[in-house]
């Protein structure tokens, strides 16, 4: 018996015109945001934009650049993508808004892809600093990165969720990129326990979780 291939055929086309419709949205948002951020949620139905960087969701404009970058080799997104290292590099430095798991994809997106791509050691400076921090919410009995709040908030210890596996990525990186293994373990451990627990049988997954964090 011979096997198909039942994949679908990409409509080069329409693949075309979503590339091209993006790039539209991108270059309208370049020309309005400035070194500012979309808010994480509307407000009567239109995304604010913040003066700060904080929040959870700033560097997926950055991010956004960087892949247009990717799609089109013009240096305007590559420049404006650039000019965001400052704001994320300031963010961890003075340690604003930095108490949640987030920072994997935060610095990810804005820091590691400048320093992959452009070489810019200040953006390599603060997203080995951004793992750094990351793991100071760790609880070791527990095994997991607790994804908000203080670490001694009885509300929100030894809670994680699901999402922070995007997170995961940033110790991966700094632990070949600086050589401490220990990051990646780290990162290992916390996926691990999301793997036995998380997951329900039917393969859906939990959003929510917690660990009692003394015992684990």
């Amino acid at each position: 018996m011979t096997a198909i291939d039942v994949r679908p055929v990409p409509d080069a086309e329409a693949v075309a015109a979503a590339v091209a419709a993006a790039l539209r949205t991108i270059d309208a948002n370049l020309a309005a945001f400035g070194k500012r951020y979309p808010g994480d949620t509307t407000v009567r139905g239109r995304y604010p934009l913040r003066e700060a960087n904080e929040g959870w969701t700033t560097s997926f404009w950055p991010g956004m650049l960087w892949l247009a970058h990717a799609l089109t080799d013009d240096r305007r997104y590559h420049d404006a993508a650039l000019g965001h290292v400052g704001s994320f590099s300031d963010r961890i430095r003075s340690r604003h808004d930095v108490d949640t798991h987030d920072l994997g994809f935060l610095y990810t997106l804005s820091c590691v892809t400048p320093w992959k791509i452009a070489g810019d050691a200040s953006a390599r400076e603060a997203a080995l600093a951004a793992a750094d921090h990351l793991v100071t919410r760790v609880l070791p009995a527990a095994g997991i990165i607790q994804a908000w709040g203080d670490m001694d908030d009885p509300r929100q210890q030894g809670r994680t969720i699901i999402d922070s596996l995007m997170n995961t990525p940033l110790l991966f990186w700094a632990a070949a990129e600086s050589d401490k293994p220990d990051l990646s373990e780290i990162a290992r451990r916390h996926v691990a326990q999301l793997r036995d627990h998380i997951l329900r049988p039917d393969g859906t997954t939990y959003h929510t979780f917690y660990w009692d964090g003394v015992t684990g």
